[in-house]
This record gives structure tokens, C-alpha cells and sequence, in this order.
């Protein structure tokens, strides 16, 4: 009795852990979509910014 006790949490534990890895693959799959749709966006906000930054600044 004693051993299925602790296959029985091993086996919890197991999936606790196998829960985890799929909540962390999701999010970094979010992340990877998120750069992917706005990456350009956000580098071409980058860039007028400085653009804008160096015109003001006489080029310094």
C-alpha cells in the first residue's frame, strides 16, 4: 500500500510539472506571434522617433 501511495504522488507530481511546460510553451508562443505581428511596427516607431531626435538635436 505504501508504494501505490507513492506512485500515486510521483504521478501527481509528474503531471503539476507536465501542466507547467504547456502553460510556459503557450505563452511563449503568444510572444513569439506578438513580435512577429508587431516587430516591424514597433522598429519603424523606433526609428522615426530617433529620426525625429536626431532633427531636433541638429544631429549631436
Amino acid at each position: 500500500m505504501l508504494q501505490a501511495f507513492k506512485k500515486a504522488k510521483t504521478s501527481e507530481r509528474a503531471q503539476g510539472m507536465t501542466e507547467y511546460i504547456i502553460i510556459v510553451a503557450l505563452i511563449a508562443l503568444v510572444a513569439i506571434a506578438g513580435v512577429k505581428i508587431f516587430g516591424k511596427k514597433i522598429a519603424t516607431l523606433f526609428e522615426n522617433k530617433a529620426a525625429q531626435i536626431e532633427q531636433e538635436t541638429g544631429g549631436e
